[in-house]
């Protein structure tokens, strides 16, 4: 064999040798790893339909109660505003002070980064979730807690106090009215007045459309409207009470997407502060019990003045956290005393002129 068909020969078997290694390799390989896949992005943030139809109601009817005028001018007018004062159940008002709160907490940029940090895994945004629905004190622990507190503290306690104010108003119109004429004619359908009123303490408050659409946009970010201005309480150092604590609560659920629409059970759930509960409660029991010894029109516009407002509007200041003032506390225990011996008068009155009805028994007739 020449010097050519050797080194053909050769090229050849070289070829076929290295395309043999190179199919070997080929099979032998590890393929490459597939790329991570990207962590979940964090739910949206904002609160159901539900918790913001709350909180509108809330808003929506401490609005009216600040806006009704004490210049009455007939017994028309006081039965209108006495149906509006009166018109929210108790628990509705309670959880809508609490979502208008979390809205509040909302808005507080700091507080809301943090919670935002845990949203950002799955695991600790659970772990999160399950800590507060298990314990909503455990938000204070939460970086910007204590300024979101001191915004929603500022919020109710703003409302709480312009609601007392115009309780005060409308009591002292009490009085200021009985030199009318109209003021001192006896209220027509009295029981029924009464039936009227505790029924409307059986509604939900109202809000428009307008109004829950606002706390909708604001709850998301998508309207930037600053809700309170907490100057002087940011500093102050006012601890939160257990119902501004569970709006910061919802807040921090809103954040981590706890509070989505059909996935609000648990949250609702929060939604409630017994002691609140027990202040709104016992406005109502004390504005039931004026009006059911009351009887011209301006006993009417004293039992509004200073049960549905005034009252109302210390509860929620109260609520807030605000310092209570020990000579309110007095009245408010005098007054209830006051009202129970009314009440106890009033029913052996309607006793004693029931009895006077009774006909007596025949006489029998002697032979």
């Amino acid at each position: 064999m020449d010097n050519r068909q050797t080194r053909k020969t050769f090229g050849l078997g070289s070829s076929l040798v290295a395309g043999i290694c190179l199919i070997l390799v080929s099979a032998c390989s590890t393929p490459a790893p597939p790329a991570p896949t990207p962590p979940a992005a964090p739910p949206p943030i904002g609160l159901s339909s539900k918790i913001i139809e709350l909180a509108a109601g809330y808003v929506a009817h401490t609005e009216r109660v600040q806006g009704l005028s004490s210049a009455f001018v007939d017994g028309g007018e006081v039965a209108h505003d006495l149906r509006l004062a009166s018109a929210y159940k108790v628990a509705d008002l309670e959880a809508g002070a609490i979502g208008y709160g979390a809205v509040v907490a909302l808005q507080d940029a700091a507080f809301v980064t943090a919670v935002g940090a845990y949203a950002q895994d799955p695991v600790r945004r659970q772990g999160l979730a399950t800590g507060l629905y298990a314990n909503p004190n455990i938000v204070s622990g939460i970086v910007g807690s204590d300024h979101a507190a001191a915004l929603v503290i500022a919020a109710l306690d703003a409302q709480g106090q312009a609601i007392l104010a115009n309780g005060v108003a409308i009591k002292q119109s009490a009085y200021t009215i009985q030199h009318q004429a109209w003021s001192k004619a006896m209220v027509d359908g009295r029981p029924q007045r009464l039936a009227d009123i505790k029924a409307l303490g059986e509604q939900a408050p109202l809000a428009d459309q307008a109004g829950i659409n606002r706390l909708q946009k604001v709850s998301t970010g998508s309207l930037h409207e600053p809700l309170t201005t907490p100057a002087a309480l940011v500093t102050s150092g006012v601890a939160p009470t257990p119902l501004v604590t569970r709006a910061l609560a919802i807040a921090a659920l809103a954040v981590l997407g706890e509070v989505r629409e059909g996935h609000d059970d648990q949250a609702l759930a929060l939604m409630s502060d017994p002691a609140t509960h027990r202040c709104l409660t016992m406005a109502k029991l004390n504005l039931y019990q004026c009006l059911a010894v009351a009887g011209p029109h301006y006993e009417d516009v004293f039992c509004m003045g200073q049960h549905a407002i005034k009252d109302t509007g210390q509860c929620v200041i109260e609520a807030a956290g605000a310092p209570i003032d020990p000579a309110i506390l007095a009245a408010r225990a005098s007054q209830i005393a006051s009202n129970q011996a009314a009440a106890m008068k009033l029913q052996t009155l309607a006793q004693t002129q029931t009895a006077r009805r009774k006909p007596s028994a025949p006489r029998k007739r002697g032979r």
